[in-house]
């Protein structure tokens, strides 16, 4: 399976800076302090105004616009999210985005279960259709986080709206722009019944949570470098999980990555995308990489608030 290529809405978003944003949505004082002096975040990629519906609609466009090749011929589309309703539209909406965008009526799913972390669990599970393939699948991702009709929770989490279309060849063949990256490893877990309820959380639930958080991210990345042949030494990048910017820091440490670059470009600029950050940090480290990106083991993770979470490892050769 191969990650062929990525758009998103990140070249038409504002970037207010953390100031403009406490102003409007009122977080406390300690967390301005956990995001500017601690987390070293700076601001969020937000569309204000922009539904939305316009906005993975523009980002599937403008994937069909950079593969014409996809016009008539993709066979799933698979819509990731964590916060929204199953499908948070009209039902026939994702039908008709799909229809207008690629001119085609591929099997349609919206999938939410894993939360933050949706979008690796799908590519895992598309692991399994390789000998069904070739496959052209899109992954849409991006969910509005401030905007009138919803109250911002003030927690530790900094979040941004930029969506993505993802284009996957399952199972070789198929249309697309060339030169993306190999999917060879993923990873999928949950905490045992742990989770993050979004209110009344009894303290014991929170300690447990943090007590098991580092040791599941260190056991997943241990699995994923099994499953995909691979040295600690050997991976040249990690895309840090934007919700818990330490964690990737302290992860690679725990497992003996010491080579790898931690890639947080994005982390400060954009916030946490929700289930966009992989593709979106993928994308924006491509194009800046330069000769960096033509052989690269790249590394990434993420966990939802339903207690999921999932790793992968792409390889680009």
């Amino acid at each position: 399976m191969q990650l062929v290529d990525v758009a998103h809405s990140l070249s038409r978003a504002s970037f207010p800076d953390l100031d403009a944003l406490r102003a409007e949505y009122h977080w406390s004082d300690r967390n301005h302090r956990i995001f500017g002096r601690m987390f070293g975040l700076r601001s969020a990629a937000l569309h204000p105004g922009v539904a939305l519906s316009e906005l993975l609609e523009q980002s599937a466009a403008d994937l069909a616009a950079r593969n014409p090749g996809l016009i008539g011929h993709v066979d799933q589309v698979y819509y990731c999210h964590a916060v929204n309703s199953t499908l948070p539209f009209d039902r026939d909406f994702l039908g008709g985005l799909v229809r207008r965008a690629f001119g085609c009526d591929p099997e349609l799913m919206s999938v939410a279960h894993g939360s933050c972390a949706s979008a690796i669990m799908v590519m895992r599970m598309l692991a399994g259709f390789a000998a069904d393939g070739p496959l052209n699948v899109v992954i849409l991702t991006g969910e509005k986080c401030f905007f009138d009709m919803l109250q911002y929770a003030d927690n530790q989490g900094l979040y941004g709206e930029a969506t993505a279309a993802a284009l996957l060849r399952v199972g070789g063949g198929g249309p697309g722009t060339g030169g993306g990256a190999e999917v060879v490893a993923t990873a999928t877990g949950v905490f045992d019944g742990l989770y993050a309820p979004m209110v009344d959380v009894p303290k014991e639930v929170t300690q447990a949570f943090d007590q098991a958080f580092l040791p599941r991210m260190t056991g997943l990345v241990r699995r994923l470098l099994d499953s995909a042949g691979l040295r600690p030494d050997e991976i040249d990048v990690i895309f840090p999980t934007h919700l818990s910017p330490f964690t990737s820091d302290r992860v690679a440490n725990s497992v003996g990555i010491t080579r790898a670059e931690i890639w947080k470009a994005n982390l400060a600029r954009i916030g946490h995308c929700y289930c966009g950050d992989l593709f979106l940090n993928y994308q924006t480290w491509l194009s800046e990489a330069g000769d960096a990106g033509r052989r690269a083991n790249i590394l990434s993770f993420a966990s939802g608030m339903t207690g999921s979470y999932a790793g992968i490892v792409l390889k680009r050769s």
